[in-house]
């Protein structure tokens, strides 16, 4: 069940921003270390992925779940294989699990009460406009 966003072209807007910074992240030659932790990487991966499906999840119905699902698994792999042409990143298929896996997180987490998140917010900001 999804309810109806009045803004849902600025959070279309929002998610693309978000996709190509998460692109722009995996292909910069030297980006930024969250931890120093051995395989921390894979978790911002995960988490990346799960928050693009939670957001992207709540602005389709249901019934195109399962094609999201796929996009963003391809979105994932187009990411690996761009960085397989760069001669300072390559293709890791640790990445592509945590990105596959952090995509059907978002899935879980969007039949939650946070498949209502972007409505919450607009309703939140509405009492303030």
């Amino acid at each position: 069940m999804t309810k109806p966003l009045k803004y849902k072209n600025i959070w279309f807007i929002c998610g693309y921003i978000m996709m190509l910074t998460i692109l722009w992240f995996c292909l910069v030659p030297d980006p930024p270390q969250i931890s120093s932790v051995r395989h921390s990487d894979k978790l911002v991966h995960f988490f990346a992925f799960s928050g693009l499906f939670l957001w992207f999840g709540q602005l389709y119905r249901r019934s195109i779940h399962r094609l999201l699902i796929a996009k963003l698994v391809l979105f994932g792999l187009f990411i690996e294989i761009s960085q397989s042409f760069t001669q300072y990143r390559s293709f890791e298929l640790a990445d592509l699990i945590a990105d596959s896996t952090g995509v059907f997180a978002g899935w879980l987490l969007c039949r939650t009460r946070l498949q209502f998140s972007l409505y919450y917010i607009e309703t939140q900001w509405r009492k303030f406009a």
